[in-house]
């Protein structure tokens, strides 16, 4: 093989990727497309992390040490969308909590509707 067959094909080569990278591109083919199949992937597999919020620290060991003094065993602690109210998850049964000046134990009977059903939902 000559000298100029060897750089006419690499020239072709480079000529012939380029379009197809261009064309790619141009149908949508790039990151931005990639990242947003991607994200459509992991929305769908966690539909309920949407209703929690984040539990901060202090609040965290707040309902941990009541949790102690009550002897009530806690596997997790869910900040729910309702204000100051709390869901402490066991493997025997699950607890709302009031969180203000002190963290009370919300008794079954007054457990709103709503609540049981944002429950039910996770």
């Amino acid at each position: 093989m000559g000298l100029f067959t060897f750089i006419f094909l690499w020239i072709l080569f480079f000529i012939i990727f380029y379009f197809v990278v261009k064309g790619a591109v141009k149908n949508g083919m790039d990151h931005s497309h990639t990242h947003r199949i991607m994200q459509e992937y992991i929305d769908a597999a966690i539909p309920d992390q949407a209703d929690r919020k984040p539990v901060d620290h202090e609040t965290f060991i707040r309902i941990h040490d009541f949790s102690k003094k009550q002897n009530i065993p806690i596997n997790e602690i869910i900040h729910t969308p309702f204000e100051n109210i709390y869901l402490m998850k066991s493997e025997e049964e699950n607890h709302f909590v009031r969180v203000g000046e002190r963290v009370t134990l919300i008794d079954e009977d007054d457990v709103k509707d709503e609540w049981k059903q944002w429950m039910d939902h996770l």
